[in-house]
């Protein structure tokens, strides 16, 4: 099971949101998310603001001249998700 930052007590996932938010419609790479925000691993803090109730979408864009592969990352805003009001859930769906 993932254990995330909580958003009020990081400033990496803060500054990845704010930078979601100000990309807007177009989104932001891997790489635009690793070269603004001066994280490590992007896609782990976006799985983590996602454990924090936002919403954001990941695609598959190509794959570059080192082959790898880009993906591109959209906020979609809406309310985060209370995630503790309902508790942790098991794999399967049943509450511990």
């Amino acid at each position: 099971m993932m254990h995330a930052a909580k958003l009020e007590g990081s400033p990496a996932l803060q500054s990845i949101l704010a930078f979601l938010r100000e990309r807007g419609a177009t989104g932001a790479t891997t790489w635009e998310i690793l070269e603004r925000c001066r994280v490590a691993n992007p896609p782990t803090e976006v799985a983590a603001l996602r454990k924090n109730g936002f919403t954001i979408e990941c695609k598959y864009q190509f794959t570059n001249g080192d082959r790898r592969k880009v993906y591109r990352y959209w906020l979609r805003e809406t309310e985060p998700i209370q995630t503790e009001m309902f508790g942790e859930r098991k794999e399967d769906g049943t509450h511990p």
